[in-house]
C-alpha cells in the first residue's frame, strides 16, 4: 500500500498503490521472474504447478 492520498500522489490503483510504488512492485517482480530467484518467482511457480494439476517436488519432500 502506498500510504499517499491521490490528491498527493494522483491516482491510487484498486490494490492501493500509486504510479511509483505500482512501478517498483512491477520491476521488482519482472527481475524475479526473469533472475529464477525470490519470493515472487516462488509463488508464481507454486501457482503455475497448482494450475496444471502438480506438486512441486521439494514440496512434497518437505511434508513426507
Amino acid at each position: 500500500m502506498c500510504g499517499g492520498q491521490p490528491h498527493e500522489v494522483g491516482p491510487i490503483s484498486g490494490s492501493g498503490l500509486c504510479a511509483e510504488h505500482a512501478l517498483e512492485r512491477f520491476t521488482d517482480n519482472l527481475v524475479q521472474l526473469v533472475e529464477h530467484d525470490g519470493p515472487r518467482f516462488e509463488h508464481w511457480r507454486k501457482q503455475l504447478a497448482k494450475s496444471v494439476g502438480f506438486g512441486l517436488a521439494d514440496e512434497e519432500s518437505a511434508t513426507a
